[in-house]
């Protein structure tokens, strides 16, 4: 144990400092996108009463950016989410890897970017229906909530809009959660045989483990990325008389889960233990308390904050993409509905 520590430490130190240079890139990156002139917004140019070719236009088409039905917002939501977790799931296993409860004098080293990237296709078509649920519930319940609440505020219709999208995708959420950070530590050998193995051990029940802790998570972590990304885009709409899209959407994006990351930072921790212990030999954790308090105990506050660095490199970009990604597919579906009102 001793003669081993010197080359820990090594690796500790090299595994920080590459950490700490990709990060370095990003806030570089970041800052770029945020100073350089961003791009405009898309519009649909106003026409007459006619299209183009001299085609009735669809009722309401006032030529300002129209919103989608909520099977079009699935549809975006979906190709968002699931283009946004494959890109960003080399970082996503550093994370857990980093967060995952080992026994003592374990070195977790980064495994090369092939072994990163195990799993990716499959939960990355699992994200498909959680986007999906996400992009399309948070403008319904907006919508519901607004018109069926005199008086509340645009913000508070938001946040708990929000709140809704983010519970409704955790059923989602939570075996993919499971399945692709046990898959990222090896504790199973592929997506499809750890699901089969979680169901015969502890039914579907095994697929929601930590569930609670995800909700708990996903919950303020939805709530402010979503709501302060739509109060930025109106700001920045406001200031410059045009929609955020392409450069804009991806930094506004980024920030806002950026100040997301860290206040979720240490119940993604928590999650993130009681979905991997099969990695330890340790004694198991009875639940979220049990968790919270032996970490504390054992550990110390700072415990709650692993993997904060490569987490932070994962998410930002990751909302980034997807805000961007959505904004990309939201424009092939208006433009796809326009050509079948014109033809």
């Amino acid at each position: 144990m001793v003669a081993q520590r010197p080359h820990c430490i090594r690796h500790v130190r090299r595994s920080v400092s590459t950490a700490r240079g990709i990060w370095g890139m990003l806030l570089l990156t970041s800052l770029i996108l945020v100073l350089a002139p961003m791009s405009g917004g898309v519009r649909i140019p106003p026409h007459s009463a006619k299209g183009r070719g001299g085609v009735k236009r669809a009722p309401g088409d006032t030529g300002a950016v129209r919103k989608l039905t909520f099977g079009e917002e699935m549809v975006a939501g979906a190709c968002a989410r699931a283009a946004a977790q494959w890109i960003m799931f080399p970082a996503d296993a550093m994370k857990t890897l980093r967060q995952a409860r080992t026994s003592p004098g374990t070195v977790v080293k980064i495994p090369p970017v092939r072994d990163l990237l195990k799993g990716a296709t499959a939960t990355s078509l699992m994200a498909l229906p959680a986007g999906a649920i996400q992009f399309s519930v948070f403008p319904a319940a907006k919508q519901v909530l607004k018109g069926g609440v005199p008086g509340m505020s645009m913000l508070v219709c938001e946040l708990l809009a929000s709140s809704a999208a983010s519970v409704c995708a955790c059923f989602v959420q939570t075996p993919q959660e499971v399945l692709k950070q046990r898959v990222q530590t090896g504790i199973y050998k592929s997506v499809r045989s750890g699901a089969a193995q979680a169901i015969r051990e502890g039914g579907i029940a095994g697929l929601y483990t930590g569930f609670g802790p995800t909700v708990a998570r996903n919950m303020p972590m939805v709530c402010f990325t979503f709501t302060a990304f739509s109060r930025l885009k109106a700001a920045f709409k406001a200031r410059t008389g045009k929609e955020a899209s392409g450069l804009s959407s991806f930094a506004l994006g980024g920030f806002a889960a950026c100040v997301a990351c860290i206040l979720t930072q240490p119940i993604d921790v928590v999650k993130t233990r009681l979905m991997t212990q099969a990695l330890s030999n340790l004694t198991p954790y009875k639940g979220v308390g049990d968790c919270v308090s032996r970490m504390l105990r054992e550990e110390g506050a700072g415990a709650f904050f692993k993997g904060l660095a490569p987490r932070m490199i994962y998410v930002a970009p990751f909302a980034a993409v997807q805000f961007t990604a959505h904004a990309a597919a939201s424009k092939v579906v208006r433009a796809c509905r326009r050509q079948d009102h014109e033809s």
